[in-house]
């Protein structure tokens, strides 16, 4: 069995690694915005970061409760159209010079509130998508995906950071965008034939 043949996690594996890319040039261009064009202290830095963490801990277990009963792929995509669009508010309160520590810490809040949502969709979909066989083949894969885009990602990003510093609201903006186009993409193009062969395979 070879997981090429399942077209729909084929999809699924690009729009994931591409989101990974985004996810983690992000963080560092967070950090870059904080302390370059904010003038903030590592302190502020740690707010920004404990903001978009903060989700996890007050809501963890109730998603996970509630994932069960919503359709996963719907939420991949509205929760990634949403956190877009918390990222292009960055931009928007950097262009019209509104943009400060507090504002920085509520939106991460928000972001983090749909990544919490978006994580548990994510690791429910999978099963989904491929046969029991090829669960473990396919989770490896989605890994190695993100530990090469954790490594190449922030390597890429530091160099480019430290070449100009006004990329940083783009690259922010950047994420957004590539998270939303991809995930409507694995949207509208999800075979339903895939799950019929799925489902021939299971049974």
């Amino acid at each position: 069995m070879n997981l090429r043949r399942h077209k729909s996690f084929v999809r699924f594996w690009i729009a994931s690694t591409a989101s990974y890319f985004g996810t983690y040039i992000t963080s560092l261009a967070l950090q870059v915005l904080v302390v370059v064009n904010l003038h903030g202290t590592a302190v502020d830095v740690g707010w920004v970061n404990a903001s978009g963490w903060l989700p996890y801990v007050l809501l963890g277990l109730a998603v996970g409760v509630l994932i069960d009963r919503i359709h996963r792929k719907l939420v991949l995509v509205v929760t990634d159209i949403g956190r877009g669009i918390l990222l292009t508010m960055i931009c928007l309160t950097a262009v019209f010079d509104v943009i400060s520590i507090g504002w920085l810490m509520v939106i991460m809040i928000l972001f983090g509130i749909l990544s919490i949502f978006n994580d548990a969709a994510y690791q429910s979909l999978v099963p989904e998508i491929v046969p029991r066989p090829l669960l473990i083949r396919a989770n490896a894969r989605l890994e190695q995906s993100a530990e090469v885009a954790e490594t190449s990602g922030l390597s890429h990003k530091r160099k480019r950071v430290f070449r100009k510093w006004s990329m940083t609201i783009e690259n922010i903006y950047s994420d957004g965008e590539n998270n939303a186009i991809n995930n409507i993409n694995m949207w509208k193009k999800t075979n339903r034939k895939d799950l019929k062969m799925l489902d021939f395979e299971k049974g």
